[in-house]
């Protein structure tokens, strides 16, 4: 079943449970800018069709990761491990870009994902 809304849903509890945050395109450190879903514990997710969903040990897209296609009632081996998230378009490349100003729910700067495909 794909995300209520938007491009991926991350859940607090395995099988889609507990807190929740729907996310569209785009680059989101946990506790920071995903409402009620914070650092280190997410343990299930749902992605849109065409979308892949990558999960980072640290911030900013630092650490290591794990990519996702599908739906994922559990996080195995990466349960619990989350603090940052890119969601996009399958096989588009990219990178995280810092941008300039200040995010309105953090005071602090905000990171963006970077289209780096081929025309």
């Amino acid at each position: 079943m794909p995300p209520a809304a938007g491009k991926a849903q991350v859940f607090a509890d395995k099988d889609y449970q507990g807190a929740s945050a729907t996310l569209e395109e785009g680059c989101y450190n946990f506790g920071l800018n995903t409402g009620a879903v914070g650092n280190d514990v997410i343990s299930s997710l749902k992605v849109a069709a065409g979308y892949e969903v990558t999960l980072y040990a640290d911030y900013n897209g630092e650490g290591a990761s794990k990519t996702y296609t599908s739906d994922t009632p559990w996080l195995e081996g990466f349960n619990d491990t989350a603090s940052s998230i890119q969601i996009a378009a399958a096989g588009k490349t990219g990178e995280w870009s810092q941008g300039s100003g200040s995010s309105a729910e953090t005071g602090d700067d905000w990171f963006y994902f970077e289209d780096t495909s081929s025309a």
